[in-house]
């Protein structure tokens, strides 16, 4: 037999187990370098649409403040306007309501006035048309009037929830619910004012 020399040092063979380690650990490393790199060009793509994003919404702020802008220098320029018409058109009613209420007959009812720009609306109530002819005539010779004229008679009969059959062998009058329209001339309610 011959002997079997071997001067050569002894080496193990590798084993398997160190090659499966350092392919795991060069796989994870692939995998982290790799998810790194996909989260920088997604973070890169994100920043780029942020960006136009803020560029848009910069955009739309400047509008929507020029139309602030725009609305707010309406609104004060309407708010001017506003208080030039009513210092323009505005009026002392007192000497209108007192003057018609001095004018009434006796037994007549104001029951509404309406004031408008250049007129009044008066809305009564009169036992009988001669009444209404003479307030009528009274409030056209009045100096604040420019013209007075009736826009509508209507007569109605006051109809009492106690009624008996004693009061039914009473002939019931009709009474008269007229509007008058007067148009008033502002200066001379001015003057009216001033006199006072």
């Amino acid at each position: 037999m011959i002997a079997d020399i071997n001067l050569l040092p002894k080496r193990e063979k590798r084993t398997n187990g160190d090659r499966i380690y350092l392919f795991s650990v060069f796989a994870v490393f692939l995998l982290v370098a790799a998810y790194i790199a996909y989260s920088y060009m997604s973070s890169k793509q994100e920043l780029v649409q942020a960006e136009a994003y803020k560029e848009t919404v910069e955009s739309e702020i400047a509008v929507l403040q020029m139309q602030v802008e725009e609305q707010t220098g309406n609104q004060a320029t309407s708010r001017v306007a506003a208080v030039n018409f009513i210092e323009y058109v505005s009026y002392d009613v007192t000497p209108i309501m007192s003057d018609v209420n001095k004018r009434l007959p006796e037994h007549a009812y104001l029951r509404e006035l309406n004031f408008s720009e250049s007129s009044v609306l008066l809305q009564t109530e009169f036992e009988n048309k001669t009444q209404v002819n003479l307030f009528l005539s009274s409030l056209q010779s009045s100096p604040l009037y420019v013209d007075a004229t009736i826009q509508e008679i209507n007569s109605f009969t006051q109809n009492s929830s106690d009624s008996t059959d004693n009061t039914s062998m009473f002939e019931e009058l009709p009474m008269y619910s007229v509007a008058f329209t007067l148009v008033i001339d502002p200066n001379k309610i001015r003057v009216q004012e001033v006199v006072r």
